[in-house]
């Protein structure tokens, strides 16, 4: 992002990446930090593993049909992109964020974190920490390995010090990592990022995982077109009526649609207008729908869908995704699978001696998929950090 480009950006978007922190690189200059940021994130092994991470359990016949994590990941960014675009937001921290958010994903998504989590007796971190962790560890600089650059960033206020080195990560990234899912359970605004880039990870987040589901369906014959009477009698029940009269928009016809790009293109368009109504409000009257920032201290909006919006998205998960897709025979199997795999593994390493235990949370450590613990934790927690650092098919090839 030129200078140029910072100078055209909204008043509420990050600002690192001036010149007295690209200074920091020496003749890596050129780079904005979070250029920096997603250089580290899409070279480590942790982002690596998400080409083998699928999110749908399904037969073997028509895996290939359906998303993995890394398509997940690069839908997320795609979306998170235009929204920031369009709202003059900082798109080299959107991007960073983005390519990040997800790589302390478990193998089998969802249903392996859930699992996971049980196994640990809640002890597991979720997906969103566990990425912040090996975000930081795979940036590490230490100062017995590059003293002269070591010494110039130790006193930049964008980065963490500790005993252990500096890492080369920005709190921005690091902090819409963290945050790309609330911990509080009051989705989708509590517990928000600390940049205004962050809240928009966390949306593309939404809406890619909900468009993929609803894309990936078709392989089951199941279509969200199907569903616009009980979406058109959902809204009736809200009592809603269009609140966008300048927006040539039908809801039940772009949203609960079989076209993919129709469907993006509408959320994205009402994101753009009714946050940039509501960014031109706040900066009028700062003091109404803000929140301070806990990355550089500044009162910052909070970012909405509207009211249509957001009783869309809600219908296409709780109708379509949860009770059609979730309840369809094939995924229920898959799920289960998915289970009983996590299950088998965990039992094989319960009962593994503690020496090759321990090679292989060695193994996995060195290349730095696994998060780095503390030596004294609970075994069995131990055995579900190493299970969340491996792929879907290493865990298929160890069980066949």
């Amino acid at each position: 992002m030129s200078k140029t480009d910072h100078q055209n950006l909204n008043k509420f978007a990050a600002h690192r990446g001036d010149d007295k922190y690209i200074e920091t690189f020496g003749e890596e200059g050129w780079r904005t930090i979070y250029e920096h940021d997603l250089g580290k994130l899409t070279n480590s092994n942790p982002f690596r593993t998400l080409a083998f991470k699928r999110h749908l359990v399904v037969p073997e016949s028509k895996k290939d049909s359906f998303r993995t994590k890394l398509l997940h990941t690069i839908e997320v960014s795609n979306i998170a992109d235009q929204i920031a675009k369009g709202l003059f937001l900082n798109r080299d921290l959107v991007k960073a964020i983005a390519y990040g958010h997800d790589i302390g994903h478990p193998p089998y998504a969802a249903i392996g974190e859930k699992k996971l989590r049980v196994l640990s007796q809640g002890k597991l971190p979720r997906h969103s920490e566990i990425g912040f962790r090996l975000a930081k560890q795979n940036s590490l600089l230490k100062k017995n390995t590059d003293s002269e650059r070591f010494d110039k960033l130790r006193g930049v206020q964008c980065y963490d010090s500790s005993t252990s080195g500096i890492c080369t990560i920005s709190r921005d990234t690091l902090d819409g990592i963290l945050k790309h899912t609330p911990s509080d359970n009051r989705f989708p605004y509590g517990n928000l990022p600390g940049t205004l880039e962050g809240q928009i990870v966390r949306m593309a987040d939404n809406i890619a995982y909900i468009t993929q589901e609803v894309e990936d369906a078709k392989e089951l014959g199941l279509f969200i077109e199907n569903e616009k009477d009980g979406f058109v009698a959902m809204l009736s029940q809200n009592g809603y009526t269009e609140d966008f009269t300048n927006m040539r928009t039908n809801l039940e016809d772009d949203i609960i649609s079989n076209s993919m790009n129709r469907r993006i293109n509408v959320i994205i368009e009402r994101i753009l207008r009714y946050n940039g109504d509501l960014l031109k409000k706040t900066e009028n009257k700062p003091e109404k729908n803000t929140y301070r920032s806990q990355v550089d201290d500044r009162h910052l909006p909070v970012l909405k869908y509207d009211l249509g919006l957001e009783l869309a998205l809600k219908f296409i998960w709780e109708h379509f995704i949860q009770t059609k897709i979730w309840g369809h025979q094939v995924v229920k199997e898959g799920k289960a699978h998915a289970e009983k795999n996590i299950e088998k593994i965990f039992n094989k390493m319960s009962r593994a001696t503690g020496k090759y235990r321990n090679n292989r949370f060695c193994e996995a450590s060195d290349h730095n998929v696994m998060v780095h613990f503390k030596k004294n934790i609970d075994t069995n927690l131990k055995i579900c950090y190493y299970i969340d650092s491996l792929t879907t098919r290493q865990i298929e090839d160890e069980l066949k």
